[in-house]
């Protein structure tokens, strides 16, 4: 009877255990949905210098944004100056990398905010959850 205690005290923390970890999404699971670039992002990734962005936001301005579906697609969306930009592509992930393509990002996802890092760029990319 004592063993039997003991192993059905285990049984339920070890179960304890399991509901918890199982509550709690993983970055991938949190990256699904679509994110909105901030308009700094924007410049950044179109190569806007700083010094222009006032004359870009006044002829028509930027906006865009970012989905990623669970079935591993990516579909990037911007309006530069009035002028539509759509992409399409396939995403991974591994860890703290997120391959785009063949492109690969460092990403970290704090509330409802998204970094992208781009080593090549040498940029961060910052997007928020869109609601």
């Amino acid at each position: 009877m004592k063993n039997f205690k003991r192993i059905l005290a285990l049984a339920l923390i070890a179960l304890m255990t399991l509901s918890l970890a199982a509550c709690g999404k993983t970055d991938a699971e949190k990256l699904i949905g679509k994110w909105n670039f901030d308009t700094k992002s924007i410049f950044t990734l179109a190569g806007v210098p700083e010094d222009q962005t006032e004359m870009v936001e006044s002829l028509g301005g930027v906006s865009g944004s970012m989905e990623f579906t669970k079935d591993g697609k990516c579909i990037m969306s911007l309006n530069l100056m009035g002028q539509p930009l759509n992409e399409e592509g396939t995403y991974t992930v591994e860890g703290n990398k997120l391959t785009i393509d063949t492109t690969v990002h460092e990403f970290k996802i704090e509330k409802k905010t998204l970094y992208l890092t781009d080593t090549d760029l040498g940029a961060t990319l910052t997007l928020t959850k869109a609601k």
